[in-house]
């Protein structure tokens, strides 16, 4: 869904000038400001979800820190490090049970920043929709060969195919088209989880 820069601004209460100094600055990626006709000409619209996330997220830190230092953390760049399940016991996002699992389904006890924004998603989804813990794990495993292939500026979205689940993982802006068997009923931003983390748990990612 996508929200107009004029309501954007109304809902928000910045300036046209904020708005276009935080894209000069990084804190708002540029291939968010996407041009689309309209009744008026051309006018500027932006991914409803993300930006609003996003200025939220700067609004709380703004603050605390400098434009530069906001901007490394709203950088979807990570650390080419691998964090061990012990320094992973201090997110809360992440119950030592499910840890467990996603330990023995992946097969491994260090995960890089992607595969814990990965794991925090699939924590949300599983709470948002209720699926059971066989299910997740049954759904983690279905996309474990796919797991390597994650990068920034991605989703991860959950299919329902009657009365079976299935994980989606696909480029932000994407259009999607299924035909009328599939429905796309839960999606989120691998970049804005990973954005929102860096700075709750600041040093760790």
């Amino acid at each position: 869904m996508m929200i107009s820069k004029k309501d954007l601004l109304a809902i928000t209460g910045i300036s046209y000038g904020q708005l276009y100094r935080w894209k000069r600055e990084r804190l708002i990626p540029e291939e968010w400001f996407i041009k689309q006709s309209s009744y008026t000409g051309q006018e500027t619209f932006f991914p409803r979800e993300q930006i609003l996330s996003r200025i939220q997220s700067i609004q709380d830190m703004k603050d605390k820190y400098s434009l530069e230092e906001m901007a490394k953390i709203l950088s979807p760049e990570v650390k080419g490090v691998e964090i061990s399940v012990e320094d992973l016991r201090e997110l809360k996002e992440l119950p030592h049970p499910t840890l467990l699992m996603f330990c023995g389904v992946l097969d491994k006890n260090t995960f890089t920043p992607l595969e814990i924004v990965l794991m925090i998603l699939l924590v949300r989804l599983q709470e948002e929709k209720q699926i059971e813990s066989k299910q997740l794990g049954e759904l983690l495993l279905g996309i474990k060969n796919s797991i390597a292939k994650i990068k920034t500026g991605m989703r991860l979205g959950l299919l329902q195919v009657n009365d079976n689940y299935h994980l989606l993982i696909y480029p932000e802006q994407s259009t999607l088209l299924f035909d009328d068997s599939i429905e796309l009923i839960w999606n989120a931003g691998i970049d804005d989880t990973l954005s929102t983390y860096k700075v709750q748990y600041k040093g760790l990612f």
